[in-house]
C-alpha cells in the first residue's frame, strides 16, 4: 500500500489551542509519534535497511519529502502534515504554518550515513 507524503488538506480546522489539555500544543501527540518512531530504529545504516524492508517501506532517492525515511516517520500520522528529511535533520510542519517547523531534530551519525547512502543508491530494494 502506498504512503504519500505529499500535502494533503486536512479533513477538519487545526484543534485551537484552548482545546488541548494541560495547554499543550495540539501537535505534542504528532511530535511524540515521530519521537518515537526515530528512536525506535536500530543502531546501524545496515539496520535500519532491515528494518525499513522488513516493513515494507519504500521511496525516492534525492528527495527529502518521499524518500524511505520520511514516509516511515510520516506513515502513521494524520493528513495535514509536511515531513522532510535531509542528511542532518528532520522537520515536521503543519501545513497551515509554512514559517518555522513545528518540529525539528539532527539526526543521529548512523542515521545521516542511511540517508546519504540511500541517496547514493546503496539500498536498491528500499528505492521505489
Amino acid at each position: 500500500m502506498p504512503v504519500f507524503t505529499r500535502p494533503i488538506p486536512p479533513p477538519h480546522p487545526v484543534p485551537s489551542r484552548q482545546s488541548a489539555p494541560n495547554d499543550q500544543s495540539p501537535h505534542e501527540a504528532v511530535i511524540r509519534a515521530v519521537d518515537q518512531r526515530l528512536d525506535a530504529l536500530p543502531a546501524t545504516p545496515r539496520k535500519i535497511t532491515r528494518a525499513l524492508r522488513s516493513l515494507g517501506f519504500r521511496g525516492r532517492r534525492d528527495d527529502a519529502d518521499d524518500c524511505v525515511l520520511c514516509r516511515y516517520l510520516i506513515a502513521h500520522l494524520p493528513p495535514g502534515y509536511l515531513m522532510r528529511v535531509d542528511e542532518k535533520r528532520v522537520r515536521l510542519w503543519w501545513l497551515d504554518v509554512w514559517s518555522d517547523p513545528l518540529y525539528e531534530r539532527a539526526l543521529t551519525p548512523p542515521m545521516t550515513e542511511f540517508v546519504v547512502g540511500f541517496d547514493a543508491g546503496r539500498y536498491p530494494a528500499l528505492e521505489e
